[in-house]
């Protein structure tokens, strides 16, 4: 279903400078109610859905944004994505990256584009051969997932010390307890810099 504000209003760009018209394509599946609603504009039942996919276009230096395409129940997939790109750029847009977050079926859309940190970080634009659309991770779900790991495998140090999940509570402790005294003007060294050095020795 393309969203009915998406790329009737993309046209605009064409008359646009080119750096205007570089752009990210963004996408994300959210999880809605699952409930059924009537809609009497289009006088049919929508629902039950889990989840609405949205994807977005994002100027990289201009200052715009716009909706492209929504649908709900629709996991992104290599076809989509090639068709989403290929319709923004007939509608003026540059389309240089996607982002999205790292959930499994976006893990899986990654393997079927070839991408992987440690071989390829792009893939051909289908609308222009000559160019590339590079694939980013969306960098808050990465804080997220790092910091989930981190809770959950701990870190290990070089030199064979383990940072778990008891170490990092009682360095939130001891830092929720000395934040007062260092605001009031005490000691500049905080107690969390010898647990740390006390973990890795």
């Amino acid at each position: 279903m393309w969203a009915e504000c998406g790329l009737t209003s993309v046209t605009y760009l064409r008359d646009r400078p080119a750096r205007e018209r570089l752009c990210i394509l963004m996408f994300d599946e959210m999880k809605v109610s699952n409930l059924m609603d009537y809609d009497p504009r289009e006088d049919q039942v929508v629902g039950p859905h889990k989840y609405l996919q949205q994807v977005m276009v994002r100027s990289l230096v201009g200052n715009w944004r716009l909706p492209l395409f929504f649908d709900f129940d629709r996991p992104m997939t290599a076809d989509l994505l090639f068709d989403l790109v290929r319709q923004a750029e007939s509608a003026g847009a540059l389309v240089t990256g996607v982002v999205s977050d790292l959930g499994p079926t976006n893990q899986g859309l990654w393997r079927a584009l070839g991408i992987a940190h440690n071989r390829r970080t792009s893939s051909t634009n289908p609308a222009d051969p000559n160019r590339q659309v590079w694939v980013f991770a969306d960098t808050p779900h990465m804080i997220k997932l790092a910091r989930n790991h981190l809770l959950d495998e701990g870190l290990v140090l070089p030199g064979g010390g383990r940072l778990d999940r008891a170490f990092f509570t009682e360095v939130l402790s001891i830092d929720a307890s000395d934040a007062g005294g260092r605001r009031a003007g005490g000691d500049s060294a905080s107690p969390v810099t010898g647990a740390i050095e006390a973990a890795a020795a």
